[in-house]
């Protein structure tokens, strides 16, 4: 990947966000509404987003700036 500092910093902030605010949201509000099984399987498919955007997206990132990788990530 080819990315200056500027754009790695703006792109990470943005995927952290999503994955920390939106896609854990989501999953706190499906396990209140949908059934046990549904919300098994919707866990999974968010599951399955966040790693795919943490393994093609921002792991990347992190190997040309590891200091922009949060804590425990690296």
């Amino acid at each position: 990947m080819n990315i200056d500092r500027s754009s790695a910093e703006r792109i990470s902030a943005l995927l952290e966000s999503a994955i920390r605010e939106s896609l854990h949201e989501s999953i706190e509000i499906a396990q209140r509404t949908l059934t046990d099984s549904d919300y098994e399987a919707f866990k999974r498919g968010a599951g399955m987003s966040i790693a795919k955007i943490s393994y093609e997206c921002l792991d990347p990132i992190y190997v040309i700036f590891p200091d922009l990788a949060p804590p425990g990530v690296l």
